[in-house]
Order: structure tokens, then sequence, then C-alpha cells
């Protein structure tokens, strides 16, 4: 598998399990319902049932030499996690070993870290989800906010149809009936007199005109106003 595939990969696994900012819990959740269990150990003294595991599945030589790694068999399938690592240091652990188990890493053995390529590959998995660009998280950040997203859309679609008709409207309510009046005359006519049916320079009259008194009927076309 090359980088471009792994990072394909990687973004699957962010998009499948919506993870926008990864954290220690966030993969430890995650990694607990692909069926794995999360057991931390010390190099030094262990509790009881730790080491009994430990013991029985005859893990002492990895435990001594390792920061954390995957075991998994017909029976067990377990992450193990040094308990004393930093925060950050966990979070590579988890991030590096579920690029194992996402990756399907699943070969003869049943502790995942013995094959060169599939480290490297863990490894890459691990940089491209700790690592996430802009595109990654404003992807992650509209599916987590999908019914947001798709209102605020429609909003703003809104404004805009807003924008361009409602001055539209606002200027159909203001007329005056049906009267025209000349940029130069002092009186309003009806569309088709003929003192105004030939003139370039007519509009119709608004309410805020017809309101201010200025214009007066016209005696031809409305004599009895």
């Amino acid at each position: 598998m090359n980088s471009h595939e792994i990072k394909l990969k990687t973004r699957k696994f962010i998009k499948e399990f919506d993870v926008r900012e990864p954290n220690y819990e966030t993969l430890k959740s995650i990694i607990e319902r692909q069926g794995y269990i999360i057991v931390e150990y010390s190099h030094i003294s262990n509790d009881e049932n730790v080491t009994l595991l430990i013991n029985a599945l005859k893990l002492s030589e990895n435990i001594n030499r390792s920061k954390g790694f995957t075991y998994a068999d017909q029976n067990h399938r377990i992450v193990f996690v040094h308990k004393d690592l930093s925060d950050d240091e966990k979070l590579f652990v988890l991030s590096h070993e579920e690029g194992h188990i996402y990756l399907g890493h699943m070969t003869s053995s049943s502790i995942f870290g013995r094959d060169v390529q599939e480290e490297h590959a863990a490894n890459e998995f691990s940089h491209y989800l700790l690592n996430q660009g802009k595109c990654e998280k404003t992807a992650a950040w509209i599916r987590r906010h999908k019914v947001i997203s798709i209102l605020s859309v429609l909003l703003i679609v809104c404004i805009a149809i807003a924008v361009l008709f409602i001055p539209r409207i606002a200027t159909v309510k203001n007329y005056y009936g049906e009267y025209y009046i000349t940029r130069t005359g002092t009186k309003y006519h009806k569309k088709d007199c003929v003192y105004i049916k030939d003139k370039t320079n007519t509009h119709r009259m608004t309410i805020e005109e017809f309101e201010s008194g200025e214009f007066e009927p016209c005696k031809m076309c409305l004599p009895d106003e």
C-alpha cells in the first residue's frame, strides 16, 4: 500500500468515525467499538489481572521493550499501552495501533509490529490522522453540523432573494393608481391621455409624489377629479 492509498484510507477512517479532533479517549472508544480492549501496563509493576494476562499470553518480552503494541488471536483482541506515557505519547501509540487495525494488518503473527512495511504504513496512517489538513477538518465539521449547514445555506438563499425582490415589491406598492406625470409638468394623467401619449419623459406617479400636493388632475383625461 503506497502513501496515496494510506492517505485515502485515513480520510475514510476520519469520515467513518467522525474524528475531527483526535484524542486518547476518542481513539480508545473507536478501538473498543472495533472489538478490541485497551490494557494499560507498566514495565515495573502491574495489578494482578494484567500480570496474569501478560503471563498467559507470554508477552513479557513485548511488555519490557515496548511503549505499546496490539495482540490479536482467535480469542483475544488487545491493544497494550504503557500507562506511564504522556498524553501525547499515548495518543500516538493508539493512532499507530489503529493504523495496524484499520489497514488490515491481520497477518499470521498475533503481534502487530514485526513487519517493517506494516510499521511504516501504520506510522503514515498516524501522521495523517493526527495532522489533519484544513480540507479534512472542514469536511468533518460539515458532517457534524450537517443540519446547521443546510439551514445556513437556505438562509443565505432567502436573504439573497429578499435583497433582489423586496425593493421591487416595495416600489410597486408605492405607486398611486394608474396615473402618470412628466418630469416638468404639474398635472397627472391617465396613461393614454393625449397630453403625454407621445412623450418619453413620463413615469408612473408614486404615492409620495401624489401626497406632495405638487400635482393636480388633468382637465382633459380626468375632468371629474
